[in-house]
């Protein structure tokens, strides 16, 4: 057990081993400075007391073994001067042996030592936000008394999250905050992406088709603007999850490659969104994957109730298969990762989590997306399209709010808390609620020739973007209208800006016309989007002729249309006026004769 788990937690895991003797023997104290600079290279000084508790042991050695393999300027001292080291690389991480000067002989006989070594394994760099990731040790109840201490530049700030929890000024830790699952700290609250994805859409039938693609959308955590679009959408719609949905149409026999490219600004703290009872009703119910009314599923959900507790659940319960990482396994759902909990990857975490939270009534839905991860084995991403990751979010009625959390992670990094807070490595890029299969996430839109490139670049940036929204309001009216005839027209409403227009109302008023109604509730336009309203004026008098017009104002812009009212015979031109004329010349000549009538008696 103690080998499996130092195989599949050794990046975050720091443990130590004692040859010579076992802790029973000695107690061990640790006060432990990680001092980062400006770059990112963590100096890590460890100062430690052993204590002899027997009178027939001592140590002459000791091994430290790290879950990282950066580890260079090393060195150590005690009393006596400085201590002989060895270095040896694993393919684990990395092995310290220090061959004591003095040995501790005899109860109550003890050495203090001190080693100091530089890594940059501690800190990562993703554009404008640093990580920060301490190891926690195995075995916690080794040591009689563990502190370890962060100290961070001043340029970096204050961390907008730690975990654990932790109050005071000094970021100083004690061995039961500390744990198996270590320290992870972030600075910056906000993460800025640049992405590039590739999307193959084909037919083969014999008959036009209409295709759609499913692009990275804005959401209570994410501001995704979309900069390239080649070729354009014939629109850009939202769906019921507000998805960002581009659909095309493609010929027959035709292939189309579509590149978008974009940039994205990831928030910690999501902000506050309103759940409406159709939303609630939607996203309680049951699914092929989140069997709500299985009795094992119903039983749980009565037990665990709250997300916390079911989080923590799918947590203990299910095991990592890093078998399946890479090949396409069966999706189990969640009955099936009930019965076989040692077989889960991302998916089976996710839809355990909602088919509980949902049988409590506690709306939930699966997000699929990017998350960004230095290393696989402790923090695996395993939707095979370009290496995805599916994680859960459900509703928080006293936040206001959806909230994500990743219990995959959670689990493989030996308790991480991914509840509380989550991080801003985690990028949405569909959400998946009244369809436990659809929309498909980018990087699943390829074809068989080239399923080995690669569809999804991403990149972080440090310069958060500033774009501007943008409109542009078109109407189908003609410039003159026929009085006595109610007047129509549809008004074209197109985001040509590269951000999202959030729902909003359209008015329409005119001091000579009366439109029938005058405020439309228009609902959010994605890039590339557009949406079409008809509206519709009251008649005017038959034997009106005036210039009239009508003003639009949405989203702080005022559109100003003019129209002429004119009677029929005024509004004519072309083959209208010729059939007036010769109407009129009818007339004349029916009258004429009339007039030269006879009539007998």
């Amino acid at each position: 057990m103690f080998v499996k788990f130092l195989i599949s937690l050794v990046i975050i895991s720091l443990f130590f081993s004692k040859p010579v003797y076992s802790s029973e023997n000695f107690k061990t104290n640790y006060d432990v400075v990680y001092e980062i600079n400006n770059t990112g290279i963590t100096n890590a000084n460890f100062s430690v007391t052993l204590t002899n508790t027997t009178p027939q042991y001592f140590a002459s050695s000791y091994k430290m073994i790290f879950g990282f393999d950066d580890i260079t300027n090393l060195k150590a001292f005690d009393a006596e001067g400085e201590i002989e080291t060895s270095l040896k690389k694993t393919n684990d991480g990395s092995e310290i042996e220090l061959i004591f000067n003095k040995k501790p002989i005899g109860i109550g006989s003890s050495l203090t030592f001190n080693l100091e070594f530089e890594t940059k394994n501690i800190v990562q760099k993703y554009g404008n936000v640093w990580e920060v990731n301490i190891p926690g040790v195995s075995d916690i109840r080794d040591f009689d008394e563990y502190f370890l201490e962060v100290k961070t530049p001043p340029s970096f700030g204050k961390p907008i999250f730690i975990k654990p929890e932790h109050g005071g000024e000094k970021l100083k830790f004690d061995k039961n905050q500390i744990g198996n699952s270590g320290i992870s700290m972030t600075f910056g609250d906000k993460q800025v992406i640049d992405f590039s994805l590739e999307y193959d859409l084909q037919n083969s039938n014999f008959h036009p088709i209409k295709s759609q693609i499913a692009l990275p959308p804005s959401t209570n955590y994410q501001t995704v603007f979309i900069t390239q679009m080649e070729p354009k959408p014939n629109n850009v719609i939202l769906d019921f999850d507000g998805n960002w949905i581009a659909e095309y149409s493609l010929k027959k026999g035709t292939n189309k490659k579509i590149k978008v490219k974009g940039q994205a600004v990831i928030n910690l703290s999501p902000k506050n969104v309103k759940i409406t009872e159709k939303e609630k009703n939607e996203y309680t119910k049951s699914k092929s994957s989140w069997q709500t009314s299985n009795n094992e599923v119903v039983k749980l959900a009565e037990k665990l109730k709250t997300p916390e507790a079911i989080y923590n659940y799918v947590v203990e319960y299910l095991s990592y298969d890093f078998s399946g990482i890479n090949s396409k396994k069966e999706r189990l759902g969640a009955v099936k990762s009930l019965k076989n909990p040692d077989k889960a990857v991302c998916r089976e975490f996710t839809d355990l989590f909602i088919a509980i939270a949902r049988a409590a009534e506690i709306p939930a839905r699966e997000i699929n997306g990017y998350a960004n991860t230095n290393n696989s084995s402790n923090r695996p991403l395993s939707l095979v399209e370009d290496v995805l990751h599916a994680w859960p979010e459900y509703y928080d009625y006293k936040k206001k709010t959806w909230v994500m959390v990743d219990p995959t992670w959670g689990s493989t990094t030996g308790g991480v808390d991914y509840f509380h807070t989550l991080d801003i490595n985690h990028f949405t890029f569909v959400r998946k609620g009244t369809d436990d299969n659809y929309p498909i996430p980018a990087g699943g839109y390829k074809s068989a020739a080239v399923n080995s490139k690669k569809y999804i670049n991403i990149n972080f940036s440090e310069k958060i973007p500033e774009y501007k929204s943008s409109s542009d309001i078109r109407t189908s009216i003609n410039n003159t209208h026929i009085a006595g005839i109610p007047l129509t027209t549809e008004i074209t409403v197109t985001n040509t800006g590269s951000g999202f227009i959030p729902p909003q109302v359209l008015s329409l008023s005119s001091d000579k016309l009366e439109p029938v109604k005058n405020k439309f509730d228009i609902a959010g336009i994605p890039p590339f989007g557009r949406i079409v309203i008809n509206a519709k004026f009251e008649p005017t008098d038959p034997l009106t002729n005036m210039d009239a017009g009508f003003k639009i104002s949405y989203s702080d812009k005022i559109y100003n249309q003019d129209v002429k009212i004119a009677p029929f015979y005024m509004t004519l031109s072309g083959i209208g006026g010729i059939l007036i004329v010769l109407f009129t010349i009818i007339t004349i000549i029916f009258a004429t004769k009339t007039w030269g009538l006879r009539i007998s008696k």
